[in-house]
């Protein structure tokens, strides 16, 4: 099973097949910005980490997850973010064990990041 469907499967089990279904495809959509993603405590939240070796911060969806809440408390439409606006709000601790392996290669995870 790839890791996108254990991922999908996730969101729907913990919330039901509507919210679920929305969570997945709004975390989808940040995790081919370039980010790593997790669920968080409510279906209306998500973790974002640089990598899965980076801490996270948890960002609030609304508007039926398309849209993402800012640090800054302006509300972002998900498909008009860039990388650079969510990077500069992410912990730069690292660590050299994975927090997130649901959402990634475990082959590719030591050849793809480098340690600051």
């Amino acid at each position: 099973m790839s890791d996108l469907k254990r991922l999908e499967l996730k969101c729907v089990e913990l919330y039901d097949s509507q919210k679920g279904t929305e969570l997945f495809e709004a975390m989808k959509k940040i995790r081919t910005i370039g980010f790593c993603v997790a669920t968080s405590w409510s279906v209306d939240e998500v973790s974002i980490a640089r990598s899965c070796y980076y801490q996270g911060h948890i960002f609030q969806f609304v508007g039926n997850h398309r849209y993402l809440i800012m640090p800054y408390q302006d509300i972002e439409l998900i498909d008009e973010l860039s990388y650079s606006n969510i990077e500069q709000f992410l912990p730069k601790q690292h660590s050299k064990q994975a927090n997130c392996a649901l959402d990634v290669n475990k082959k590719s995870l030591k050849a793809q990041f480098e340690y600051d």
